[in-house]
């Protein structure tokens, strides 16, 4: 089991996040400076709509991993530490997802399906003497999700055993961005040994790969290459413009990791990242047919450090 990057640096900055939390807090009492006379409340530390809590509740992980394991924590916000026990309940909250697709029209999430994520950790105590609970495990599982979909689940507290629960701080938001393009894709990779791709090449190889969204208009896509010799998380970015469906304005970019990569290794981008050839990206269906059958090939030439040239072309065509 896997623990997401992004909760690494979450807990990392726990201590800052939880001040940040806590000023905003203070911020919703009427912005009051002398707080003996206010009501402990409960929170989730990581929880809320404003940044950056929000986007940091984003679901990112490898496609192909079993499962990772991502986690909050409960605050007792007050002048002191709990008096005593405090036993908090959490649970999903779809009243809290009705109300995020209700102010967002143009951002809407389904609920995460019960087979993709494990929550057991219903019940919490913050301990007599404490300030936190312990961590709260929350576990996804990414190869059991559908990578083109919007995927989001609130988890609330519920009951906080008497104290005053957080108006602005009660719910965590897990979520996944889905991309209409991302999914499976027969694969085709080649390779030359120099700048001319108009003979055999070194490497041609067929298979089949999942790609998945960097955002809701943006995708990643496999380069053997570039992985391998440049970045090894490095691979090409194909975006594009989403307007009701109608998916236009493709443009194809490199991480900045991956540019970094290019500097450090000594090598030089002599083409692209383009459209293999100059060709068009050729959209097939609509989003009820999850666009299957679409494709297009990616071109990328880097100068090595021998100093030798590397043509490299990738053909996708989106498959069931």
């Amino acid at each position: 089991m896997k623990q997401s990057l992004i909760l690494k640096s979450r807990i990392a900055l726990l201590v800052v996040v939880a001040s940040t939390f806590f000023a905003s807090c203070i911020k919703d009492r009427a912005g009051q400076t002398d707080f003996s006379g206010l009501s402990p409340i409960v929170q989730i530390v990581e929880g809320g709509l404003y940044a950056p809590n929000f986007s940091a509740a984003t679901l990112v992980f490898p496609g192909t991993d079993v499962s990772d394991t991502t986690y909050f924590r409960l605050n007792y916000a007050a002048t002191n530490v709990a008096p005593n026990d405090i036993v908090v309940t959490l649970g999903y909250d779809a009243a809290a997802l009705a109300a995020y697709n209700a102010a967002n029209p143009s951002s809407q999430y389904e609920k995460m399906p019960d087979s993709t994520y494990s929550f057991t950790q219903t019940s919490v105590t913050i301990k007599a003497g404490q300030s936190y609970s312990d961590l709260v495990k929350f576990v996804v599982f990414p190869s059991k999700i559908d990578v083109s979909k919007s995927y989001m689940l609130p988890i609330s507290i519920t009951n906080a055993s008497g104290t005053t629960i957080s108006g602005n701080f009660a719910t965590i938001y897990y979520h996944k961005i889905g991309n209409p393009l991302a999914g499976k894709y027969s694969w085709r990779y080649r390779r030359w040994q120099g700048a001319d791709t108009n003979v055999a090449p070194l490497q041609d190889i067929l298979s089949t790969v999942t790609l998945n969204p960097v955002s809701a208009t943006q995708l990643f896509t496999r380069e053997t290459y570039t992985e391998t010799f440049v970045d090894a998380s490095g691979g090409i970015i194909l975006g594009f413009t989403n307007t009701a469906g109608v998916l236009s304005s493709f443009n194809l970019s490199l991480l900045p990791s991956t540019y970094a990569g290019i500097t450090t290794g000594g090598f030089s981008l002599t083409g692209g990242p383009t459209f293999a050839q100059g060709g068009p990206m050729v959209v097939v269906g609509n989003a009820a047919t999850s666009y299957i059958g679409t494709r297009f090939s990616t071109y990328i030439q880097y100068l090595n450090s021998t100093p030798a040239n590397r043509s490299l072309i990738n053909s996708f065509i989106k498959i069931p």
